[in-house]
């Protein structure tokens, strides 16, 4: 017998637990190989419809004048998309698009929509935003979401539709989203759809933070980070990759680190595929390259804009920690 301070042990009942913990082992190895091979086959598998297409019509780059050829806007949020929105359908040269002005009772004030972002001689609008036609796919939708959602909208196949976006400093996009909940706004979240379909939008699921949806006022940064459900962590990546990638594929057999690399490898092979995408701190570098892209001209370029998260201080601890859980919106935005 072996004894101890406070149980005596014989043997059999050691080897017992030295087989249960050999055992554990084994299985924690086992199912992170699973997790490696499931990301290797994730990664050879899971590529875009365009990329199955060996042969590709005539002409796979946007055209503004081709009559099925539209512009589809990912807009992540606090990334200056409204911005964008605004930019795009009034100041480029022989396209802009009139508008009318609707009030909103949930931001008290009057929006410009409605645009008409037609094409010569056409009724269909070059761009898909909610100022050409609302929307329909639901607020602040993501990729796996928006893509089947246009399509279905508009009738169209993959090869007419071109992604655009406009990401932001990952520290800065983060803080503004915190002073936009802690004023006691906040954007739905949806259910993931992973079985397909052309149900859309998405029906509406609760936050699971506590404190989305009461008053804020009193808010604290330090909260806002601690909470992991907090659709604001990592939001650029989440919104490239979709989120039904890790939630409808391989979700019990990775660990975090496993879904992790999925996620931000999803990402960047989207983000590759999207036709233009600009960088809220780089906005008249990102001007003149869609000038380039599309072939197109701007009225004006745009300015640097103030933005409230300027007039945030922080704390050294505090930007670490703010880099830290937003590790892959900062991988993803040096990359």
């Amino acid at each position: 017998l072996l004894h101890s301070s406070k149980k005596t042990y014989s043997y059999n009942e050691l080897q017992m637990v030295q087989n249960k913990t050999l055992f554990g082992l084994l299985l924690v190895l086992l199912l992170n190989a699973l997790g490696i091979l499931c990301i290797l086959r994730y990664i050879r598998s899971d590529v875009s419809p365009r990329s199955r297409v060996l042969v590709p019509p005539v002409s796979h780059a946007f055209d503004i004048t081709h009559p099925s050829h539209v512009l589809v806007f990912l807009h992540i949020q606090k990334t200056g998309g409204s911005f964008l929105e605004g930019y795009l359908v009034n100041n480029i040269v022989n396209y802009t698009c009139p508008g009318e002005k609707v009030f909103l009772k949930s931001q008290s004030k009057f929006v410009s929509r409605h645009h008409k972002c037609f094409k010569p001689d056409s009724e269909q609008n070059w761009i898909f935003t909610r100022r050409t036609v609302g929307g329909p796919c639901g607020v602040h939708v993501d990729y796996s979401t928006l893509g089947p959602c246009a399509r279905s909208y508009l009738g169209l196949g993959d090869w007419n539709i071109f992604f655009i976006t406009l990401l932001r400093n990952p520290v800065d996009r983060f803080l503004s989203e915190f002073l936009h909940v802690k004023r006691g706004a906040n954007w739905p979240v949806y259910e993931i759809g992973c079985s397909g379909g052309t149900n859309f939008p998405r029906k509406r699921i609760p936050p699971k933070c506590g404190f989305f949806g009461k008053n804020n006022s009193r808010l604290t940064l330090e909260e806002f980070m601690s909470c992991d459900d907090n659709p604001a962590i990592n939001r650029m990546t989440h919104m490239l990759a979709g989120y039904g990638t890790i939630q409808c594929k391989y979700n019990t057999l990775m660990n975090q680190m496993g879904k992790d690399t999925v996620i931000l490898l999803t990402a960047k092979r989207h983000l590759k595929e999207f036709e233009f995408f600009g960088i809220m701190e780089l906005l008249v570098e990102s001007a003149k390259l869609f000038e380039n892209t599309f072939s197109v001209k701007f009225e004006e370029y745009p300015v640097s804009r103030q933005t409230k998260r300027e007039k945030v201080e922080l704390t050294p601890k505090q930007l670490t920690r703010i880099e830290s859980v937003n590790h892959l919106d900062v991988k993803l935005y040096n990359w």
